[in-house]
């Protein structure tokens, strides 16, 4: 059955999301080199540990957004930001008071990018790497213009989905395709009704959609959907960069990019250019989900090329 996600501006008018089509990609536009500096990769810049539940807990720090699962097994961690911050992400791990192990046992990555596979070589020497398979590819790929070394690949791959059943939580990886990248998990706490959705959330901020990487907005608005088919009104969010979301957070993302994907829609259908909307600020509305890497500009580049087939 079709569902909807209601308007950010309007909540009484329904705003079809999964009815909007749009034509696969073929060619991307942003590449991943540009986004590792404006995610900003800063020596010995501090993590901070917030409590989710009283297992769970959230790392926030330069790059993406940590998840710690924290109990009798041990440790589980969801993504490890940059390279040069695994030192920092042991260390608050240490001085939280409840989180006294500092080495995982599972590491999962949500997806390839370097601001959240970065530390993957110094805590791979301890814990097994999980991830999804088009992961495993892509960090192993010799011309990527940073190889992975041996140990930091993933050595337990899926395709469709896995469970790891791990202090007193059954946890869900399901792969979500083609969104974010071609690779993109989304991790479920069953018991604790926690998810981490890795960057399918970028919360309260335009998504970096990498197209080179197998990314598309449809597939984005439509795993948003899938996120919120999956969870309920407590779920609780942990996103791949922003604040702690809420379902609400969530609906005003999918809702945002699919007034935007109607927006350059129906100016193309004038015959304007990605450039002439960008002249007439088409997404001035949208002005406060601009940051340093995703702007109102490079989001209707985007989703003009994929409307457009390119």
């Amino acid at each position: 059955m079709q569902r909807f996600l209601p308007s950010k501006s309007n909540p009484q008018r329904p705003l079809r999301l999964a009815s909007i089509a749009l034509a696969p990609v073929l060619a991307g536009a942003l590449l991943l080199t540009a986004l590792k500096p404006a995610l900003s990769e800063q020596e010995g810049s501090a993590i901070q540990t917030q409590k989710v539940t009283d297992s769970i807990y959230m790392l926030i720090g330069p790059g993406g957004n940590l998840g710690v699962s924290v109990g009798e097994d041990g440790l589980l961690l969801i993504d490890d930001k940059f390279a040069n911050l695994a030192p920092d992400i042991k260390e608050a791990l240490a001085k939280e008071r409840d989180l006294t192990r500092t080495t995982p046992r599972f590491l999962v990555n949500t997806h390839h990018h370097g601001d959240h596979t970065g530390g993957n070589a110094e805590f791979g020497k301890d814990a097994t790497i999980i991830a999804h398979t088009n992961v495993r590819k892509r960090l192993a790929d010799p011309t990527a213009d940073r190889p992975m070394p041996k140990a930091g690949l993933p050595i337990v791959t899926f395709d469709q989905g896995m469970s790891v059943h791990f202090n007193g939580e059954q946890i869900e990886l399901l792969h979500l395709a083609a969104g974010h990248t071609d690779g993109d998990t989304v991790v479920m706490f069953k018991q604790s009704n926690v998810a981490h959705l890795g960057d399918l959330c970028f919360n309260g901020l335009f998504p970096y959609i990498d197209t080179a990487s197998g990314g598309t907005v449809a597939g984005y608005i439509a795993n948003l959907q899938q996120v919120l088919d999956q969870t309920n009104e407590a779920t609780q969010y942990i996103p791949g960069h922003g604040d702690l979301a809420t379902r609400a957070d969530i609906v005003a993302l999918g809702d945002m990019l699919g007034e935007v994907v109607e927006l350059v829609q129906a100016a193309m259908a004038e015959g304007q250019s990605a450039d002439d909307m960008k002249a007439a600020k088409l997404l001035a509305d949208y002005d406060d989900w601009n940051w340093s890497f995703i702007t109102a500009e490079r989001l209707i580049d985007t989703v003009a090329g994929e409307l457009a087939g390119r």
